[in-house]
């Protein structure tokens, strides 16, 4: 029933839009494009120490990634300024736009991006518009390369922390090592322990011996003292008296009374070389028996020396080998951090960018497509339904309540 207000009410908002849609200002749009172009190292295959290089390297982000990244505030601020622009943040991010060029994928999830962006740029001068897409894609430029860099330097600056910490540590257990070596030769510890061990047998031998002798000597002495006590002192012979004593008793007229004979005392041979045998042997037993003594105090003495070297050597020695092995575990640690350290060195000194300008953005030769058609069509809409959403409303309260309650 209301189908022509309601079409005048199109045509009534679509000749108030009409002026607005044809007099408002002319926007100018270019764009930059940037390649995701790692180098070589970096994202091709690689082989060898170029892998190692490239892993310590940051790795190229998704392309999502980069599109949050260009419409970030650190990066516009920096638009802001390089393009000397009288606007804020906000107002330039609702000028600007990010495109990726989609590869495939029938889901979300399938997806893939060709690794290229594009940085659109709208402004009301075309020359501004280019120099806003040229500050824009070297802007997002350094920051990216920026990051990276960061990255790059805080993993080298960890990396030579941690070298010259395990150089150190290394440096410290050698110089330890040195020094033990110079206040315990245990080289020269077991030599004297060998000697001392060796003097201890060869003694320990002859006391065995000396026992033996000594034994054999009491035995022999013994003998010679039985013999000796058996043997007389002297020995005692009678000699008969000469003719002359005879001829004088019978002269005398005696003869009976002649003596049997002169008694006579000599040293016995047999008793004077028992007893020199026997004061002999006793020397020898005296003579053995303090060797015997004088042995058993450097037995004692030996072995004292080689318990304190015993000792000495395995307290130093495990001491030793405790150091040799912190040594050897250092220098195995450092060796592995020295090579990480290189490569991180070289990493740092091999930065590259990841980010590629193929050109500059040039000014656009005509204005963007206004959208005159668009808005015109809109408004005709939005005013037919204004105009029927009002004759709705009036008729609705144009109804008695009796009629409102059967609509």
């Amino acid at each position: 029933l209301n189908g022509r207000k309601i079409l005048l009410g199109g045509l009534a908002f679509l000749i108030v839009a009409f002026p607005m849609a044809y007099l408002r200002a002319e926007t100018y749009e270019t764009s930059a494009t940037l390649l995701v172009f790692p180098p070589t190292f970096k994202g091709g295959a690689q082989s060898g120490d170029a892998r190692n290089i490239a892993e310590l390297m940051p790795r190229a982000l998704p392309m999502e990634l980069y599109r949050t990244l260009a419409l970030s505030a650190p990066v516009l601020a920096d638009v802001i300024e390089r393009a000397d622009l009288d606007t804020g943040v906000q107002g330039l991010r609702e000028r600007l736009t990010v495109e990726l060029v989609q590869m495939g994928g029938r889901t979300a999830r399938d997806v893939q991006y060709a690794q290229a962006l594009t940085l659109r740029a709208r402004a009301d001068d075309p020359q501004v518009a280019a120099r806003i897409a040229n500050a824009w894609a070297l802007a997002f430029k350094v920051h990216v390369d920026a990051m990276s860099a960061r990255e790059v330097t805080e993993t080298f600056t960890l990396l030579e922390r941690l070298h010259g910490r395990a150089k150190q540590e290394l440096e410290e257990a050698d110089a330890a090592l040195a020094a033990h070596q110079a206040a315990w030769n245990l080289s020269l510890l077991e030599e004297q322990l060998a000697q001392r061990e060796l003097q201890f047998t060869t003694i320990e031998t002859r006391l065995k011996e000396n026992a033996v002798e000594l034994a054999a000597g009491r035995r022999k002495l013994e003998a010679l003292r039985e013999e000796l006590a058996e043997e007389p002192e002297k020995n005692v012979f009678f000699r008969a008296p000469s003719d002359d004593v005879y001829w004088l008793l019978r002269s005398r007229g005696d003869a009976a009374g002649a003596p049997e004979g002169l008694r006579t005392e000599e040293p016995n041979p047999s008793f004077v070389l028992l007893r020199q045998s026997v004061v002999h042997a006793a020397e020898e037993i005296a003579g053995l028996e303090a060797g015997g003594s004088a042995m058993q105090q450097t037995l004692e003495k030996l072995e004292t020396e080689m318990q304190t070297l015993s000792a000495t050597y395995a307290e130093q020695s495990l001491i030793r080998n405790s150091l040799l092995r912190d040594l050897e575990s250092l220098q195995t640690s450092y060796n592995m951090v020295r090579e990480e350290y290189e490569k991180g060195r070289i990493a740092d000194r091999t930065q590259a960018s990841d980010i590629a300008i193929p050109g500059e953005a040039a000014p656009p030769e005509r204005p963007a497509s206004r959208g005159t058609t668009r808005t015109l069509l809109g408004a005709f809409v939005l005013g037919m339904l204004a105009t029927a959403a009002f004759l709705a409303a009036r008729d609705v309260s144009e109804l008695t309540p009796a009629a409102r309650a059967r609509a």
